[in-house]
């Protein structure tokens, strides 16, 4: 006979640390930064302001929710990106952004093994709790490396904190929004080619617990 018990789904976003302190803590640290090191521009002449803004494709892979009636996300879906950042020196830059890694249709978590499920195994009963979408957004805060090879050209990587947020849509008005949410570290690889107008083309990969994103932009100095 199947062992089950009661379980709140609003627990799970109790449970789960939010990940607005560490964010303003992210942010108050960019902010001191950046006040200590505006007495030294990167180079004579250029700006050490740029904002960032990019498009790609972003794959998700996240599962959340208890073992019975619980979600998976693994799909590849638009995604795009905005970003603000210092350049320290030509080597270095602190950026802070925000991403959109898209909107998906999330399905049943498999039963894990050596367990008995018996609602998962009848999933089209509970369709109506089974969520409709599942939206992932996310800030993060990172140091940027830049290795240049040419006066415009260089290679660049990025090593920080991601920080998302989960939004939850179900089938039925008036069902409850869970809004799971975590950090995570962040790492990415990346080519940037500046132009002489203060413009620049950006090719970069970033990767983090929660997504893979790919995605071409563009930077600006001001």
């Amino acid at each position: 006979m199947p062992i089950t018990s009661r379980w709140n789904p609003r627990s799970i976003h109790r449970s789960i640390p939010t990940s607005r302190s560490i964010l303003t803590t992210a942010a108050l640290t960019l902010l001191a930064a950046l006040t200590l090191l505006t007495g030294a521009p990167a180079q004579a002449g250029d700006s050490p302001w740029y904002v960032v803004a990019k498009a790609g494709q972003a794959n998700v892979d996240e599962a959340f929710g208890p073992p019975v009636l619980g979600w998976i996300v693994d799909d590849e879906e638009a995604s795009w990106g905005l970003g603000f950042g210092y350049t320290v020196n030509p080597h270095l830059a602190l950026q802070a952004g925000y991403h959109d890694y898209g909107s998906y249709s999330a399905r049943p978590r498999p039963c894990p093994p050596g367990q008995v499920c018996p609602l998962t195994a009848e999933a089209e009963i509970f369709v109506p709790v089974a969520p409709r979408s599942a939206d992932f957004t996310a800030l993060s805060f990172a140091a940027v490396p830049r290795w240049p090879l040419t006066d415009r050209f260089s290679l660049q990587a990025k090593l920080g904190l991601l920080a998302w947020d989960t939004r939850v849509e179900r089938l039925f008005p008036g069902q409850f929004v869970d809004e799971p949410s975590d950090t995570s570290l962040l790492v990415g690889l990346g080519a940037h080619y500046e132009l002489p107008s203060g413009l620049g083309l950006l090719l970069e990969a970033e990767t983090s617990d929660l997504a893979t994103d790919l995605g071409v932009g563009v930077t600006w100095r001001f």
